[in-house]
């Protein structure tokens, strides 16, 4: 009867995952492989190694980030100073990046919509350096270096922001392909929600709501989750006494964030994690691991439902959401079913048999990813070019369209509000595309093609 809960309870989230989840690479040259299942499988040659730096003991990698194909095959992994191709080497002008070894979430990986060549790695500088690096993104071409990736040199260590926490989370935009990276300004009340379209970095919204981080680096720890629906936002400030945490609203059309619930009940803890569902709130510190009913609603609800799930736990390390709905703690225990209550949410010790160093990788709410397998002879990603090259016709349509362009290219049909419909890659600069199935309204077509991107409407009778 419990396996039969257990699919019932996680199938909504087995819909999203797309494997490019599926491997983790974090500190202490260790790896996990979710490709055959749960519990993960240890794997060897990751090679992200203690950093010592400043401080003598503080040597661990914190946050690091991994990417992997729809297959499930490994791309790349990070901890936000190096970034390691598929062979577990350091890419051509991987060096250098100015993220900080110990920074909660050191880097966080999004590909560019649309593209199964182009990522954006993100990283946040930790406090050990003042946050004076900020928030920054280099950008990988994996057609480079023979289909291993590279840096590209003159898109590298770019600056968003300066003087960010140690916090950067992802959201999918509903219309199917842009996402939102979301950061907070240090000594300040702002959110910052970046949205990443096939053009780039193309809108910044700022949402001033809430405490302001500080006073000192030190409140720049903590994690920063957003809930697998992309709805809510969880933040918590860690460490040096100042505890404090919140819960948010996340409009994942807008970017804009409301709705603050102030975590007034935590004491110590540093990280934090959703339930599949979206119904629950894990969160880890000195005095144990909790749970929160969201359903409670208002604030003062919420704060009276945590519930402990296990007491004490030493120094606070990381939680993270697996592909397959299972929450994993960095001492290799894990909740098996984060959607019940506390007293039937599955915790369990030892479910792991190996440990990280701080934390695991962090990933975009839920998984859902639209990256492929990279294909370089027919992907292309430009700017806009000279409409007057693409010939859609005839125009209206009922049944049929063809649509002429200079070369192949990669078509693309989404509604008016941006939600994609078809998606195909062309064999010659003629195609002729079977519309029947769409409903009657206006619709955009974008044509990819080496020399840029081209768009038109056209209407569906």
């Amino acid at each position: 009867m419990k396996k039969i809960l257990f699919f019932l309870l996680f199938l909504p989230l087995f819909c999203f995952s797309q494997n490019q989840g599926n491997k983790w690479y974090f500190g202490y040259m260790k790896a996990l492989d979710f490709n055959s299942g749960s519990p993960p499988i240890p794997i060897t040659g990751g090679q992200i190694i203690p950093l010592p730096q400043d401080i003598n003991w503080y040597i661990h990698n914190e946050g690091t980030a991994t990417i992997s194909d729809d297959l499930g095959n490994l791309l790349f992994y990070s901890e936000g100073q190096h970034v390691w191709n598929r062979n577990n080497q350091v890419m051509p002008n991987g060096n250098s990046l100015m993220g900080c070894y110990s920074s909660t979430t050191s880097s966080f990986i999004i590909p560019v919509p649309l593209s199964n060549r182009f990522f954006y790695l993100f990283t946040t500088d930790g406090l050990e350096n003042n946050l004076l690096n900020g928030l920054r993104y280099s950008k990988i071409d994996m057609c480079l270096d023979g289909g291993n990736g590279d840096v590209i040199i003159n898109e590298k260590n770019i600056l968003l922001l300066d003087t960010v926490s140690e916090k950067l989370t992802g959201v999918n935009h509903p219309n199917g392909r842009d996402i939102w990276l979301i950061a907070h300004k240090h000594y300040s009340d702002a959110f910052y929600a970046y949205l990443i379209t096939p053009n780039g970095i193309t809108d910044t919204v700022i949402t001033h709501i809430g405490s302001i981080y500080g006073p000192s680096v030190w409140q720049a720890q903590g994690q920063m989750k957003a809930s697998p629906n992309g709805k809510k936002i969880a933040s918590l400030i860690s460490n040096n006494g100042v505890p404090n945490g919140a819960i948010l609203d996340f409009n994942d059309s807008t970017g804009v964030i409301s709705n603050l619930i102030n975590l007034t009940s935590i004491s110590d803890e540093y990280s934090l994690e959703f339930s599949p569902d979206n119904s629950k709130l894990y969160t880890w510190g000195l005095d144990g691991f909790f749970q929160f009913d969201l359903n409670a609603v208002t604030e003062a609800g919420i704060n009276a439902s945590k519930t402990t799930v296990t007491s004490g736990g030493g120094i606070p390390l990381g939680i993270q959401l697996g592909p397959d709905g299972i929450i994993y703690t960095a001492l290799g225990t894990a909740i098996l079913y984060p959607n019940l209550p506390a007293a039937s949410c599955g915790y369990t010790a030892g479910y792991l048999s190996i440990s990280a160093s701080t934390d695991f990788p962090s990933f975009i709410s839920s998984f859902n990813y639209h990256n492929k397998q990279c294909d370089c002879s027919i992907e292309f990603i430009g700017e806009e070019i000279d409409n007057t090259k693409m010939k859609v016709y005839p125009n209206p349509a009922k049944d049929n369209i063809t649509i002429e362009a200079p070369q192949q290219a990669i078509i693309e049909i989404s509604s008016i509000e941006g939600q994609i419909i078809k998606r195909l890659k062309t064999k010659d600069n003629k195609t002729n595309i079977d519309i029947s199935d769409l409903t009657s309204g206006v619709y955009i077509i974008r044509a990819q093609t080496n020399e840029g991107i081209a768009t038109k409407k056209f209407i569906k009778e």
